[in-house]
């Protein structure tokens, strides 16, 4: 009986024990207690044995209630962290949301909402940090696989891919547009990396946004020098050559077409050249609809404000002919070009100013593949000649305007070359 009457004692010190998990735990363990308590005093030998059962009874019920106070805690522990971690995320804390995060997990490995908070922190980490942004892309995937598997929202989920899309898409652009070298570089081995990814869409993505970061081939690739060309768009077009099992990707594609022509590797050219008549993909970042035949492709711009472009272009996407028209001119100009080159070498404008005509003549020359000077013959109303002599300095760009037929009109006029080639004004000076 001692031994029972013992026992009995541990079994309430255990309730007390769990007294924190709530009056429920009591509520249970008092009955036996108050059982055990009306026993006490002599017994037969039954008795003593149905006490004993009695005992066993209230021991074991104590252990599931202090098993269910541990998962009523666990409960409470995991609600608190996983608030604690979104808390991180909503305020940009990324490395702590990521710890906060991993702490639910190694509590619940099965917790889709964690696997997503995570996720979206590998992907904002990744935005803030070009240097491990491949790496991070690659967690944030991972987990929103797992938050998947584990029962998370697919919805939510498809928005949070969808954003890693256009990440990758346009990551190439946005460097470039940034024009910081270090960036250009960093942006361009993660988008090798990422083309080389499993996941399709991503590989897809990275290699059209590798595309975007080629310069000899997009706009008016006329003011930057052959030896920029090689050092921006080689590196691009050897990694793609190098991995033919990429080949069959439209992005692929557009670069070894597109990078081909900047290197003026014009048989390689050509080849791929079928591959973007037969899908029509467009080789340009420029805006309008294309339509490609067999010997090259068209592109019409009908602009909102009623302007209308029109360009023909071969098979290396060279401008043969261009057409434009607003609502007081109308001009069409047609370009010569040396063979094996994609730089101009002379062209012809005929231009309609209302019911007046004219037209021009001019030649252009290059150094290094870029423009140095351009002579132009005006007959328009009085023919003259003019020339445009270009010095280049880092980003800036002079341009010397000489009227050969009244050098007292000459004037230098200033502008700003970006990471594309494209000019913009800056002033005179």
């Amino acid at each position: 009986m001692g031994k029972t009457m013992k026992e009995s004692a541990s079994a309430a010190t255990r309730s007390k024990d769990t007294k924190r998990s709530g009056i429920r735990v009591w509520l249970v363990l008092l009955p036996a207690v108050f059982l055990l308590l009306a026993a006490c005093g002599q017994k037969t030998a039954a008795e003593t044995g149905a006490e004993n059962a009695g005992s066993a009874e209230a021991t074991a019920a104590g252990g599931a209630l202090q098993e269910t106070a541990h998962e009523t805690r666990e409960e409470v522990d995991l609600g608190e962290q996983l608030k604690l971690a979104w808390n991180f995320l909503t305020e940009g804390n990324y490395k702590e949301a990521i710890l906060a995060f991993t702490a639910v997990l190694d509590i619940d490995p099965k917790n889709g909402e964690a696997y997503k908070g995570r996720g979206d922190a590998y992907l904002y980490q990744a935005s803030e940090n070009p240097e491990e942004y491949a790496a991070n892309l690659a967690l944030a995937m991972q987990d929103y696989a797992l938050a998947e598997q584990y029962g998370y929202d697919a919805g939510e989920l498809e928005a949070s891919r969808k954003a890693i899309h256009s990440m990758v898409r346009y990551s190439g652009q946005q460097a470039m547009e940034a024009e910081d070298m270090e960036r250009v570089q960093s942006v361009r081995s993660m988008l090798m990396e990422l083309a080389l990814s499993e996941d399709e869409e991503v590989s897809g993505d990275a290699l059209l946004a590798l595309h975007d970061m080629l310069v000899g081939y997009q706009g008016p690739r006329f003011m930057i020098t052959s030896s920029y060309v090689e050092s921006m768009d080689r590196p691009i077009v050897d990694f793609v050559t190098a991995h033919p099992e990429l080949h069959d990707k439209e992005g692929a594609v557009l670069v070894l077409y597109c990078g081909s022509v900047a290197l003026e590797d014009f048989d390689t050219a050509a080849r791929y050249y079928k591959e973007i008549a037969a899908h029509s993909y467009v080789p340009f970042l420029l805006l309008g609809d294309y339509t490609f035949r067999e010997d090259g492709f068209t592109r019409i711009d009908a602009m909102p404000n009623g302007n209308y472009l029109e360009g023909e272009y071969d098979i290396y996407g060279r401008e043969l002919t261009n057409l434009y028209r607003n609502q007081s001119k109308e001009t069409r100009t047609s370009y010569e070009y040396a063979a094996g080159s994609r730089l101009p070498v002379s062209s012809h404008t005929d231009t309609q100013f209302g019911s007046e005509p004219g037209s021009y003549d001019r030649s252009y020359e290059h150094e290094d593949g870029r423009l140095s000077v351009t002579h132009t013959f005006n007959q328009t109303k009085e023919p003259h000649e003019y020339d445009y002599i270009f010095t280049y300095s880092g980003k800036d760009v002079t341009q010397r305007f000489e009227d050969l037929s009244d050098p007292s009109r000459s004037e230098d006029r200033y502008q700003i070359i970006d990471f594309y080639g494209r000019t913009s004004e800056k002033g005179n000076q």
